[in-house]
């Protein structure tokens, strides 16, 4: 095969040169590499330190004919493949014969067609290379399989595997070393069938000559069985097969004998490790469950009660988080022991897992026999515990399940009504027992059948994340997505997360979820970085992810999963509430992830504590404005001001803003003059999946009216503010005509807010030099006389003078906000789409 390039190489021999030209340019304008020879002996020679991948060869040639150069080709092993095409003019069946019977693979009559002569030579060519990429995996395949046999050899050296043979003429054994070895005995002690069978281990020795019986029936002999000491060995496996004479009697016997002790005392190890709790060597949950079963079965048999106690230790997290993993485990131990000596005879104690602990309570005589026992382990649980020199104390909340009950249940439910009635005794205030009532109870196991439907809706990955984009307000710029959990429910279609995840606050499960959502974001962050999309991207955390003591080290190699995505590409949104449990823990754990890069963001902010301190003690970068404000803040003077004051502490104290719930262009514009950096919501786009980001890119233009609006000075906000609060006095009096609420009392031009501040000196001091502003009194007393006069006659007047004088109001209306408008233009000149 050739070696210089990637071409195919052809020796084209023949005496002729007008042939050696034309096929020279045929073959060479295919993109093959020719080589030209006139002479026979000149390719054979140059073959021998180039080799070609096919031979174009002539047959008339002095010194050496086409016959002769095929027949030394083909008689040398390093050349003997090479596939070899005759182009000659005799055309008899006779030279083509005997072309053949050199070794030829083909031959072409002279004048040949030269579409023929690149069909065959191309058809060749491929099977040549099939030939050699065949003969290379032969190699390949013959140098795997000594390589096999090589390593199963040593493997038999090292395995300890003996081997025997028995004369049954004689009863004589035959061992090899390795089997004198297992059995203790020394080598070359003959030995015979009675002295193997005093070697079974006594215990076992029946089993032996049972399985041996029926191997001489016909059945497989494989047996395990100790061997009495001293031995090389305690445990040992023996497999054998029988030779047959002509009467189907046996002669002879092959056999093995394999030392697995090793395997056995493996065995032993985890059987205890796949049926105990590795840390406090309790029982774990399968086996708790296995034992709870037979205890449910003795208590039918002998008509008595039990009872489940499901154990949660109380504030446990917090100590495990203080004092690190390592101190944890040591407290759990040490409760496990306390909880072991406060359970007494015919009560059993598992590890659940966490700092979870269950006890089976067996032969109760009434219901209530459990309650002296529970006392017992809420005491235990309670004494101070040492922690690394200092002293410390747990709580424990226990959820208490009985049988038998009216209806059938069994072990694993048993199991979950303790835990659903542990979940009651924490919300009831910890340190405390709640007893499961199948009847009281049914709200609580309705919600925990559905949240187990979410677990297995999570585990059946139904969950789906969709990316709602973030953009710049003044410039249009996308700065990053949202990602938002939405449940592709197999029944109920896409479910949106306010139907599913308020159903997990401070459940665990809330925590499997939180960190599926954080790695399908991470892996999508890869796919877009791959993609040339380079984004970033924010998740929520629910409150109970911020108090996992893992939280920030699972984080870490989440992050270190997907090497491709920068932290700075991620941002964590906390809500204002879940940060509000535990300020000083939350405030630690933002100033751990700014450090190792990922940015954080205060979400839903507006709707908690919302204090100076808070801001203070709380290092994000961001804060989201809540979208129950910024969807009302066209004309609801409060959810205005609300937003108005957010901006304001955000400005103050250096941190970015973005606004949630922007459904239209009006709400954006509105943000820019209040001075809102970003937004997101309807009004950009709506959550999608991750296939329609590109296409929504593609698309996405700004309105011009964000870009050509700049944010007001803080003295001229009221001008916008009033026309807020005047658009909240138009809709008060449209929902009086309309009957959908009671008439307020008649107040004055300057009564109200837009009033009030249109009188003060420091307003008319700023604009009342303007004639805009001179129209804009007039108008505003206007406006509220001609609305007042409608609510004070709407009962006298017809429906026509009411209609009329509501149109009136309108008009008004409109060149009042006309006039508040131009006066903010004449400082912006902003593009207005309010009306």
């Amino acid at each position: 095969m050739n070696s210089m390039n990637n071409a195919l190489s052809i020796s084209v021999v023949d005496d002729t040169p007008a042939n050696l030209r034309l096929l020279d340019e045929l073959l060479r304008e295919k993109g093959y590499q020719v080589r030209l020879f006139p002479r026979g002996a000149l390719a054979l020679k140059a073959a021998e330190t180039n080799p070609p991948d096919l031979f174009l060869l002539d047959i008339m040639m002095p010194e050496m004919d086409g016959f002769e150069v095929c027949r030394q080709l083909k008689a040398n092993p390093a050349l003997r493949n090479i596939p070899v095409i005759f182009i000659s003019a005799l055309a008899d069946t006779e030279n083509k014969v005997k072309a053949f019977a050199h070794g030829g693979m083909d031959y072409v009559t002279k004048p040949f067609q030269e579409g023929e002569v690149l069909a065959r030579v191309h058809t060749h060519l491929a099977l040549y290379a099939m030939q050699q990429t065949q003969a290379r995996q032969q190699a390949d395949l013959a140098q795997l399989v000594d390589e096999r046999t090589a390593d199963l050899l040593r493997a038999q050296r090292v395995a300890h595997i003996g081997s025997w043979k028995l004369d049954f003429q004689t009863q004589a054994l035959h061992w090899s070393p390795e089997t004198y070895r297992i059995f203790g005995v020394p080598e070359g002690t003959p030995v015979y069938l009675t002295d193997f069978l005093d070697k079974v281990h006594p215990q076992d020795r029946d089993n032996v000559i049972r399985q041996w019986t029926l191997a001489l029936q016909g059945h497989p002999y494989d047996v395990e069985h100790r061997i009495a000491q001293p031995a090389g060995a305690e445990w040992v496996r023996e497999r054998a097969e029988f030779g047959l004479g002509p009467d189907g009697q046996p002669h002879t016997a092959w056999g093995t004998a394999q030392d697995i002790t090793e395997t056995k005392a493996h065995q032993a190890q985890v059987d205890f490790i796949t049926h105990h709790d590795v840390l406090t060597g309790l029982p774990n949950r399968a086996h708790f469950l296995d034992l709870l079963r037979v205890c449910m079965a003795n208590s039918t048999v002998l008509q008595s009660q039990l009872a489940v106690a499901y154990i949660d230790l109380d504030g446990f997290a917090g100590l495990n988080a203080q004092f690190g993993r390592d101190a944890g485990n040591q407290l759990l131990m040490q409760l496990g022991k306390r909880l072991a000596m406060a359970v007494r005879e015919r009560q059993y104690l598992a590890r659940i897992g966490g700092d979870e602990f269950a006890v089976i309570m067996t032969g109760l005589k009434t219901t209530d026999d459990y309650l002296q026992p529970v006392q017992r382990m809420l005491e235990a649980v309670s004494q101070p515990l040492d922690v690394q020199g200092h002293t410390t104390q747990v709580t424990a909340s226990i959820g208490i399940s009985q049988f038998p009950q009216s209806d059938s249940v069994e072990a694993e439910q048993l199991l979950r009504q303790a835990d659903q009635a542990m979940y009651l005794a924490k919300l009831a205030g910890k340190n405390r027992l709640h007893v499961f009532d199948p009847m009281k109870d049914e709200s609580t196991r309705e919600r925990f059948m559905r949240i187990e439907e979410v677990r297995q809706g999570l585990t059946q990955g139904e969950m789906r994340l969709y990316y709602q984009p973030k953009i710049s307000l003044s410039s249009g710029e996308v700065v990053g997505f949202e990602a938002l959990i939405r449940w592709q429910h197999p029944q109920r279609g896409l479910v949106p997360p306010g139907q599913f995840i308020p159903l997990l606050e401070q459940h665990p499960l809330a925590i499997q979820v939180g960190n599926w959502v954080i790695e399908t974001a991470l892996a999508q962050l890869a796919r877009w970085n791959a993609d040339g999309m380079h984004t970033c991207l924010s998740v929520n955390i629910e409150s109970l992810q911020l108090q996992d003591p893992d939280f920030v080290p699972r984080l870490a190699r989440q992050l270190a999963a997907q090497p491709s995505v920068e932290a700075t590409q991620l941002e964590l949104e906390i809500l204002e509430t879940g940060a509000l449990n535990n300020m000083a823990h939350v405030s630690r754990l933002i100033a751990q992830l700014n450090g190792m890069g990922v940015a954080c963001a205060l979400d839903d902010f507006g709707t908690g504590y919302s204090s100076l301190t808070f801001l203070k003690q709380l290092a994000v970068q961001t804060i989201k404005i809540d979208q129950s404000f910024v969807r009302g803040m066209l004309d609801d003077s409060e959810h205005a001001s609300i937003v108005n004051s957010v901006l304001g502490l955000a400005r103050s104290f250096d941190r970015r803003t973005l606004a949630e719930g922007v459904e239209t262009e009006a709400h954006g514009q509105m943000l820019v003059e209040l001075g809102c950096e970003m937004a997101q919501g309807y009004a950009i786009a709506r959550p999608m999946p991750a296939e329609a980001v590109n296409d929504w890119l593609d698309q996405w233009l700004p309105p011009r009216s964000w870009q050509a609006t700049t944010p007001l000075e803080q003295g001229d906000v009221p001008l916008l503010m009033g026309e807020v609060e005047h658009r909240a006095w138009m809709k008060t009096i449209k929902a009086c005509l309309d009957g959908q609420q009671d008439f307020p009392a008649p107040q004055g031009h300057d009564t109200c807010r837009l009033g009030h501040w249109l009188s003060k000196p420091a307003t008319q001091q700023r604009y009342g030099h303007l004639n805009e502003f001179k129209s804009l009194v007039q108008q505003h007393a206007a406006v509220r006389a001609t609305g007042v006069d409608l609510l004070q006659h709407v009962g006298l007047n017809t429906d026509t003078d009411r209609q009329t004088s509501w149109h009136r109001l309108q008009t008004q209306s409109k060149a009042l906000i006309a006039t508040l408008q131009g006066m903010r233009q004449s400082i912006l000149e902003p593009i207005s789409i309010w009306q």
